[in-house]
């Protein structure tokens, strides 16, 4: 009977499962690096920050006041002027998947990939 697995066979394996290893651990540290906190005021860009670095953001414009802090890779609206509250209520985020909104101050903080690019609405 003849042998079925190769010496050549072994060794394309081990190849393609230190490959699979090496890609899939590097998608991880790098992925986290890219992660920014992307905050809107009144439709502009305020500016944008890293998810993994602790941070304190106060923004203030005519009368209004919102302070969002970055911590522990995710983001909340710590503190807002706003009668209604619910951008304070709605806690933590860490995911793109629902940004933190307060209408009344017209303040929008999402968290997005640093591969993907920003839509911006056109008036």
């Amino acid at each position: 009977m003849k042998n079925i697995i190769k010496k050549a066979d072994i060794i394309l394996f081990i190849v393609l499962v230190l490959l699979g290893a090496v890609l899939t651990v590097g998608s991880l540290v790098g992925s986290s690096d890219k992660t920014q906190v992307l905050i809107t005021v009144e439709g502009k860009v305020y500016g944008t920050y890293p998810l993994s670095k602790d941070k304190t953001i106060n923004i203030e414009q005519d009368g209004r006041f919102n302070q969002v802090v970055i911590e522990d890779g995710q983001v909340h609206m710590h503190e807002a002027n706003c009668d209604n509250q619910l951008c304070v209520r709605q806690g933590t985020i860490s995911k793109s998947s629902i940004p933190i909104v307060c209408l009344p101050n017209m303040v929008v903080v999402t968290i997005v990939n640093g591969e993907e690019e920003v839509d911006v609405l056109s008036n």
